[in-house]
C-alpha cells in the first residue's frame, strides 16, 4: 500500500507542477461544448470540465450554425462565433468545414495575448498558417477527431445523393491537402484513435494517443443479461451511417422475431417500425434499461473512434458489434459478428461468453481513466 500511495502522490505533484507553469488555454471548439448530444461533443464537453477544474482555460470560443442562447459557465468569457454557411464557401480550395469557420472575432482575441491555444478539430484551424507565421513560437495542441478526409470520403462512398457524393468526394480531396498541412504546423497533436495516431505521426512525430474523456468514472459492476433479450442500438438517426446499421438491423429481426429490438436517439421516432421498440430520447438512456438488454452496434465505416461503444461499455452491459465497432478505440472486440448467422449464434448461446465480455469491460475501465488520461496529458504538453 506505502508503494501504491507513494506513486500516487509522485505523479499528483507532477501534474500540479505542470499546472503553475502553464499558462490557460485559448479553448477553441468546432461546435457548442455544452451539449454534448453526439460523439464529437461528448469528447469536448468531458474533457473540458478537467480543463475547467484545474483553471487551464483563458477563454472559450465555439462555433454554431444558428443562434442559440449562451451558456455562462465559470465565469470565464465564452464567445458564441456564427458558422457562415453560404454555398459560396464551397468553392474556396479550403475545405468548406474550415472556411464556414473563418471568423475575424476569433482572430482578434487570439491576438490580444501569447496564452496557448487547443483547438478542437481540424475544423477550427483556419487561422492556423497565416497565425503561426506571425508568432511561430506560440503553442498552439490540437484534438484530432478523425481523419477528416478519409471519413469524408467513407460518407461518400456511403450515400445515395449525387449531390452529397459530390460534396463528400470534394471535401474529402480538400481535407487531405489541408490537414497534412496543418498537422505539420502544430506543436502537439493529440488523436482520439490510437489508429489514426500511427497515421498522423508520420506527418508530425509529436503526436500522442488521447482516449476520449468518459462520464460518471465510478465503475458499475457488468451485468449479463437475462432471457428474453433486447437489442438496444443507440446514435443520431439524421446520420446515413446510422440508418445503415438500422435497416440491417430490421432484417435481422425480421427472421429472429424471438428478439426484441429497442432504438434511442436523435430522430428516432421517424423510423417508427412494429419491429421495434422507440425509447423516450428526453430522458437518459441509463434510466430506460432493463436486465434483459444488450446493446448491438453494427458499424460499416471505420474512422476516429465510435462514442457510442464507449458509452454502450460505460453503462455496464455486454456490447455486441461488427469488427469495425473498436477501430481506433485501443481495445480488441471480444465478441463479434459479421453476418445474420454469427450473432444469431452468439445470441443462442449468449450465457457463454460471460467472461469474454467481462474482460472487455474491465479493459474499458482501464484505457478509458479519466484521470490517468490527463496526467498522461500533462506529461505531454511539458515535455
Amino acid at each position: 500500500m506505502a508503494k501504491i500511495t507513494k506513486k500516487l502522490f509522485t505523479i499528483n505533484f507532477i501534474t500540479f507542477a505542470s499546472l503553475i507553469c502553464m499558462k490557460p488555454f485559448h479553448f477553441v471548439s468546432l461546435d457548442n461544448p455544452f451539449q454534448p448530444n453526439y460523439g464529437g461533443t461528448w469528447d469536448i464537453y468531458y474533457r473540458l470540465e478537467w480543463f475547467l477544474k484545474h483553471e487551464m482555460v483563458h477563454q472559450i470560443y465555439y462555433y454554431h450554425k444558428k443562434p442559440n442562447r449562451e451558456v455562462m459557465e465559470n465565469k470565464l468569457p465564452i464567445y458564441s462565433i456564427p458558422r457562415n454557411m453560404s454555398y459560396l464557401q464551397w468553392l474556396s480550395k479550403i475545405p468548406f468545414t474550415v472556411n464556414s469557420r473563418k471568423s475575424d472575432v476569433l482572430w482578434k482575441e487570439l491576438m490580444k495575448d501569447e496564452n496557448p491555444i487547443w483547438l478542437e478539430g481540424i475544423h477550427t484551424s483556419y487561422f492556423l498558417p497565416l497565425f503561426k507565421k506571425m508568432q511561430p513560437k506560440r503553442k498552439v495542441y490540437l484534438r484530432v477527431h478523425n481523419h477528416e478526409a478519409f471519413y469524408y470520403h467513407e460518407l461518400g462512398k456511403l450515400t445515395h445523393s449525387l449531390l452529397k457524393k459530390i460534396y463528400y468526394y470534394g471535401e474529402s480531396i480538400k481535407l487531405d491537402w489541408w490537414e497534412k498541412k496543418i498537422w505539420s504546423l502544430v506543436d502537439k497533436l493529440f488523436c482520439i484513435s490510437d489508429e489514426e495516431t500511427q497515421t498522423i505521426k508520420s506527418y508530425n512525430k509529436n503526436t500522442f494517443f488521447l482516449p476520449s474523456f468518459v462520464p460518471n468514472q465510478a465503475s458499475k459492476p457488468f451485468e449479463m443479461p437475462k432471457e428474453p433479450y433486447r437489442l438496444i442500438f443507440h446514435g443520431n438517426f439524421e446520420i446515413e451511417a446510422n440508418q445503415k446499421s438500422l435497416f440491417w438491423l430490421l432484417d435481422f429481426i425480421s427472421n429472429h422475431p424471438e428478439f426484441d429490438l429497442a432504438i434511442y436517439g436523435n430522430q428516432a421516432q421517424k423510423f417508427k417500425n412494429s419491429l421495434l421498440t422507440i425509447l423516450d430520447n428526453t430522458k437518459p438512456l441509463e434510466t430506460q434499461l432493463s436486465h434483459h438488454d444488450i446493446f448491438i452496434l453494427p458499424v460499416f465505416q471505420k474512422s476516429g473512434v465510435k462514442i457510442k461503444y464507449l458509452d454502450s461499455l460505460r453503462m455496464a452491459k455486454p456490447v455486441l458489434g461488427t469488427p469495425f465497432v473498436s477501430y481506433g478505440s485501443g481495445m480488441n472486440p471480444s465478441l463479434f459478428f459479421l453476418n445474420f448467422t454469427e450473432l444469431n449464434q452468439i445470441l443462442k448461446n449468449f450465457s457463454n461468453y460471460t467472461n469474454l465480455l467481462l474482460k472487455q469491460y474491465q479493459s474499458f475501465l482501464e484505457i478509458y481513466n479519466n484521470e490517468k488520461n490527463f496526467e498522461t496529458l500533462m506529461k505531454h504538453l511539458e515535455a
